[in-house]
């Protein structure tokens, strides 16, 4: 279900709304616990978001909020000034049928994880001064996927490096990590 918008920007959220989905996340998450970016549609495709979920394994995220389109969580480490990147999941897998969402939906919120990533990393790295760590094992889910499955990873890869030059951030890339801090 979307959330109330008007109660949410009441609370200790950012709304941060656009014509193709809405991004929702803490103003000032706490040092030390983790907290969810979380990407909604628009309201006249919310319904096939809620269904899509039903092709999914029960559990994560897509349980926390039914009817997202995705969540990024980061966990705020209790020492020094390091995010680092849990989870980038959609809510929903691509195909038709039931509890599947329709190619042509999926395609119009192919973006909604580097719009999450990008004000992410405008808060948390360029905002507050964290540094944000992105372990390469995290995103290709290593070593549980297949050689196929790892090349479905490179849009990530790309949305990161994107997300990052947008906010104005610096990106290094090592061998196991991504590291994004301020330019």
């Amino acid at each position: 279900m979307a959330p109330n918008l008007e109660r949410i920007r009441k609370t200790a959220y950012r709304v941060l709304e656009s014509p193709k989905m809405t991004v929702v996340m803490p103003y000032a998450p706490e040092r030390g616990n983790w907290f969810d970016i979380v990407v909604y549609p628009k309201p006249e495709h919310e319904e096939a978001f809620l269904k899509a979920i039903t092709g999914l394994k029960p559990g994560g995220p897509s349980k926390d909020y039914p009817g997202a389109v995705g969540t990024v969580r980061v966990t705020l480490t209790s020492k020094g000034d390091l995010a680092v990147l849990q989870i980038a999941q959609s809510h929903f897998k691509k195909g038709n049928g039931a509890g599947f969402l329709s190619p042509t939906l999926a395609r119009k919120y192919s973006g909604w994880r580097q719009r999450a990533l990008e004000h992410l990393i405008r808060t948390i790295v360029m905002e507050n001064g964290y540094k944000l760590f992105i372990s390469k094992a995290v995103i290709r889910d290593l070593p549980y996927r297949s050689v196929e499955d790892m090349a479905k990873t490179a849009p990530i890869e790309g949305e990161i490096r994107k997300a990052a030059k947008l906010a104005g951030a610096k990106h290094e890339e090592g061998e196991f990590t991504y590291e994004i801090s301020r330019g």
